[in-house]
C-alpha cells in the first residue's frame, strides 16, 4: 500500500528514486526490528512487543489522515460523479 501511496502523492520526476528508497528501507526496518527484540525483547515481554508493534500502525494512521488527495484523482472524481446514476 505504501507504494502505491507513493506512486500517488510523488511527483514524476522523483517518483522511481523514492520508491527504491523506500524499498530499501523496509529491509533496514526488518533489521531494526530484529535488533530491537534482541536486545530488549526479554524485558519489554510479549505484551511490551505488542505496543512497540502499534506504533507503525498510529504512523499509517497518522499519515493517512494528512496526506492530500492527489490532484488527477480529484478531477477524476468529478468527471465520475458526472457519469454515475
Amino acid at each position: 500500500m505504501a507504494g502505491t501511496l507513493l506512486a500517488e502523492v510523488m511527483p514524476e520526476r522523483v517518483r522511481e528514486p523514492c520508491g527504491g528508497l523506500m524499498h530499501a528501507a523496509a529491509y533496514f526496518g526488518v533489521l531494526a526490528v530484529s535488533a530491537v527484540y534482541l536486545l530488549a525483547g526479554a524485558e519489554l515481554g510479549r505484551r511490551g512487543t505488542f505496543l512497540l508493534g502499534g506504533i507503525p500502525a498510529l504512523a499509517v494512521f497518522l499519515i493517512r489522515r494528512t496526506t492530500p488527495e492527489p490532484e488527477r484523482r480529484q478531477e477524476n472524481a468529478d468527471a465520475r460523479l458526472r457519469r454515475s446514476f
